[in-house]
């Protein structure tokens, strides 16, 4: 199953994917600035990113300048 989130926002293209029990979280930042999401979503662990950390506290992420990463969800 696919599901788009931030379908308002013009920065960040942002969805998850659901596949034989798995659900997959992706973020990407189109922007040369940080965005600020809150996520709400459960966070299990950093499956993908093109920064070597992420900056993620109680369910708020900062997406830097054109970055990219895949989270999996409880």
């Amino acid at each position: 199953m696919y599901e788009e989130l931030f379908i308002d926002h013009l920065d960040v293209y942002v969805y998850s994917r659901s596949f034989k029990g798995q659900r997959l979280l992706v973020i990407t930042n189109f922007s040369n600035k940080e965005v600020q999401l809150n996520i709400g979503e459960r966070l299990k662990e950093i499956v993908l990113g093109n920064y070597e950390d992420t900056l993620l506290l109680n369910g708020n992420v900062t997406v830097r300048p054109y970055e990219c990463m895949v989270y999996e969800l409880d």
